[in-house]
């Protein structure tokens, strides 16, 4: 059960990804988009589907190298990672595997801090359970204790203190 606390979180933080990009349209720098927990990265696929519609100019552009630079995700999990990486380069055919999906946990020390700084826009969808308390006592000893109830709280402790301003959150 989600404490009254953690309920406001995700309440305060909980939109439609789409709402928020066009919120940006109107700013001619390109948004940098970081997927935390990205799975298979279909917030990323679709992401680069709208950068292919969008550029710094307000130009259709496709781009392999503008998307790669534009596009990033983290998932803890080696298999979900490479299944990211695969669905990206078939959305991006004909280049090649050459995208940035940074296979870590994101809840040691600092990976969340370090990713979130890049992002102009946060795409997430991440574990809605509890910590476990091994969990716990492992984010402890390794230094950057949690301190939510949840998964998706934390990560959103940890990250909107990080982007950059004007960035945008969506769950």
């Amino acid at each position: 059960m989600l404490s009254r606390t953690d309920q406001d979180w995700e309440d305060l933080y909980r939109t439609v990804f789409w709402q928020l990009a066009a919120k940006i349209l109107n700013d001619k720098r390109a948004p940098n988009f970081i997927a935390t927990a990205c799975g298979h990265a279909p917030f990323l696929t679709r992401a680069m589907r709208w950068l292919r519609q969008w550029n710094a100019k307000g130009e259709v552009t496709t781009s392999h190298d503008y998307m790669r630079k534009h596009l990033r995700g983290l998932e803890r999990e080696p298999f979900s990672a490479q299944l990211a990486k695969l669905a990206l380069t078939l959305a991006d055919a004909p280049h090649g595997n050459s995208w940035a999906i940074l296979s870590a946990d994101m809840f040691e020390p600092g990976v969340l801090a370090k990713e979130a700084r890049k992002a102009k826009i946060l795409l997430a969808n991440p574990p809605y359970e509890s910590f476990t308390e091994a969990q716990r006592r492992r984010y402890a000893n390794l230094g950057e204790p949690v301190t939510a109830n949840t998964k998706a709280v934390e990560m959103l402790k940890r990250t909107l203190p990080m982007t950059c301003w004007g960035s945008e959150t969506s769950l």
